[in-house]
């Protein structure tokens, strides 16, 4: 058995041996991306900058995490085909259900590239989405749908995403504004 397999049996035996920790797996795993996307929303929108900043703000958080998601991860997948864990040992019971590729992890892709984007903004914040992105990771693991490596390829992916279309974004503004 390998590390990584290690990790996800151990993580998705106590989360199905303890119901609380299945709840709280299941809540972080699931939910919590969607509580993540509407709080960036709400702060973007909250932010006290001009209208025109906070559409950019708001654009370059979702456009780096879904060419992120949309790309990076299915020109990846594309390519390779890594079973999710639930798939390669019966022993670990998926508490959420998945049918894809686990390389990268599409969810850490995303967050990790919106946290980019969120950071390179502001570097509070930023961090506190690293968290969310990370606690988000670590439970599909626990959940049984990904390996840590699937998480930290995604994380990778992500961040390299977030930081070319911020610096990207930068500079055809530069370009535009100043023709």
């Amino acid at each position: 058995m390998t590390f990584d397999h290690s990790i996800v049996a151990y993580l998705n035996e106590m989360a199905q041996a303890v119901p609380l920790v299945e709840g709280v797996t299941v809540f972080f795993a699931r939910y919590v991306p969607y509580l993540f996307a509407a709080l960036f929303v709400v702060w973007a929108l909250l932010l006290p900058r001009q209208k025109k900043e906070k559409l950019i703000l708001f654009c370059e958080g979702f456009g780096a995490g879904l060419l992120a998601r949309f790309g990076g991860v299915e020109l990846i997948r594309a390519v390779s085909h890594r079973p999710r864990p639930f798939a390669a040992d019966p022993s670990i019971i998926p508490l959420i259900s998945e049918t894809s590729s686990a390389f990268p992890s599409g969810h850490a892709t995303f967050f990790f590239a919106l946290s980019t984007i969120v950071y390179l903004h502001n570097r509070r914040w930023g961090v506190w989405c690293y968290l969310a992105s990370a606690l988000i990771g670590m439970a599909r693991v626990a959940a049984g749908v990904h390996y840590p490596l699937d998480i930290v390829g995604g994380a990778v992916l992500g961040i390299l995403v977030g930081w070319i279309f911020y610096y990207g974004i930068r500079a055809v503004l530069k370009k535009t504004t100043s023709s």
